[in-house]
């Protein structure tokens, strides 16, 4: 039933029973009851025109936003960050075989065409925000990605095998970075952000022009972000936050 609730996209704002039932290969009468069983629990809501998402879905998003650990835990950090470095800070989270924003900071470097606001997909094997999180799956998990997401069809030479070479090398040096991959004169560098049981939870990206990149220099960057998503692996793990203020200290990293 509540695969119903994948069919609305910012494509497909608005959808009426037909057009679900052909999405869905439902009979029309199971259509129907599912709908109004979505829409009694506030998930749907009715339109002249058909069915839309519901009030219940902000509902759930506020509390979040204002309660989901990652978020919880890393609020302090990616301000610091921003505040300090300038750059645009990004937290990600895994979903089962997809890489969602859940929460974007914009740093005083502002970028032109770049916007990575929370619910946005990240390109898997374009990204070092998913290539990061990429690199930290279960051998089986990122064999199964890389079968159905791979770009083979954009560029025939990329293999598994040299796919898995390029995972290797982020998991050898701890983070991933991506130059211009998405969009133009921009870069991206993050590092992998665990759960209690050591396994791959999400990343933390920053993200600025390139030539502020150069400036910087990548390995000051590189340690800073792995810092950082070490502090917020670290809260995660223990259950509570960092009281003291600031939590970083950039120049640590000079």
């Amino acid at each position: 039933m509540l695969d119903l609730l994948h069919l609305f996209t910012p494509e497909n704002t608005v959808l009426d029973v037909e057009t679900i039932c052909t999405l869905t290969n439902h009979p029309q009468t199971t259509t129907y009851r599912y709908i109004r069983e979505l829409a009694a629990a506030g998930f749907l809501q009715r339109l002249p025109n058909g069915y839309t998402l519901g009030p219940r879905i902000i509902e759930l998003d506020r509390q979040m936003r204002n309660h989901d650990p990652i978020l919880v835990y890393s609020k302090q950090i990616i301000n610091e960050l921003a505040e300090q470095t300038g750059l645009t800070i990004l937290l990600s989270q895994l979903f089962g075989d997809r890489v969602i924003s859940i929460h974007q900071e914009i740093g005083k470097e502002k970028l032109d065409q770049v916007d990575f606001s929370r619910g946005k997909h990240m390109p898997l094997f374009q990204s070092a925000t998913a290539r990061v999180i990429l690199a930290y799956l279960l051998p089986r998990q990122l064999k199964k990605v890389f079968e159905e997401s791979h770009p083979n069809t954009e560029d025939p030479s990329y293999t598994w095998k040299s796919f898995s070479k390029d995972v290797l090398a982020i998991k050898k040096n701890g983070y991933s970075i991506s130059e211009g991959s998405i969009t133009p004169n921009t870069t991206g560098i993050a590092a992998p952000i665990f759960n209690e049981k050591k396994r791959i939870l999400g990343s933390l990206t920053l993200i600025g022009p390139a030539n502020l990149f150069k400036v910087f220099n990548e390995t000051y960057l590189a340690n800073l972000v792995m810092h950082a998503a070490d502090l917020i692996t670290q809260q995660i793990v223990q259950g509570e936050p960092i009281t003291q203020k600031p939590i970083l200290d950039l120049n640590t990293f000079q």
